[in-house]
Parts: C-alpha cells; sequence; structure tokens
C-alpha cells in the first residue's frame, strides 16, 4: 500500500496478436502481470488487445506512453520485426517466445535455446549501430 505522498505509478498493458484476437490463444499474462506490478506497487490501469499490425502498435504504444508511466507489451514481436521495435525511443528491451520456444526446451534442446538467444542478441545490439 502506498504511503499517503507516495507517488502510486500507472501502466498499461499492450497484448499484440491476431491469434489472440481470434480466439485461438487465450489470454494468460494479464492476471499474472496485474499481480506482479500490484505487488511492485504500480496499477495496471489500462489493457488492450490489438492486431498483428505495425502502425495499429505504434500507434498504441505512443498514445499508452504519453497516459502512462510504464507501458508492456506481450505478442507481436520477433527476429523479423524486433529492430523496427528497438528504433521506437522508449523501448529499450524486447524479447518473446520465439527466443526460447517451449519445444525446445521441453526436448532439452539447450544447443538450440543458446543460438536463438545468441542472435536475438545480436539483433539487439544492432540497434545502438543504427541510432
Amino acid at each position: 500500500m502506498a504511503q499517503e505522498n507516495e507517488k502510486i505509478y500507472s501502466a498499461a498493458l499492450i497484448i499484440i496478436g491476431d491469434e489472440v484476437l481470434s480466439g485461438r490463444t487465450k489470454d494468460a499474462n494479464t492476471p499474472y502481470i496485474a499481480e506482479k506490478l500490484n505487488d511492485a506497487g504500480v496499477r495496471l490501469k489500462e489493457v488492450r488487445i490489438i492486431p498483428d499490425h505495425a502502425q495499429t502498435i505504434i500507434d498504441t504504444v505512443n498514445e499508452m506512453r504519453n497516459a502512462h508511466d510504464y507501458v508492456f507489451t506481450t505478442g507481436g514481436i520477433g527476429p523479423k520485426n524486433l529492430l523496427e521495435y528497438l528504433k521506437l525511443p522508449n523501448v529499450q528491451a524486447a524479447g518473446g517466445s520465439w527466443m526460447l520456444p517451449k519445444s525446445k526446451v521441453q526436448a532439452g534442446d539447450w544447443q538450440a535455446v543458446t543460438q536463438l538467444c545468441r542472435e536475438a542478441s545480436e539483433l539487439s545490439n544492432m540497434k545502438e549501430l543504427t541510432q
């Protein structure tokens, strides 16, 4: 619980994915993220589900960052569009399930997991080169 003069930070969550909008994938992230943010003293004030459309994502991130202290996203980011996200001024890091596929973990294919993480790291490092 916040002290009387303590600022309460607000957060927004953007869920990106046509698969969520179609019902093919169920959102399991919102309750988990809301609970963890609440435990950290941050109030989740808004959640939006949007399609996998680059301009919609950019517009929504920009709108939300102007309204909230923190903006979190889930889904929609992969190796093909990572650099596009990292070029946004308020984005410092990005990742996703493409870096750690469940099938590779379950199979114990740590060599493949290591390689995917190495590739993601190399892509992330390109942000510095493009600025």
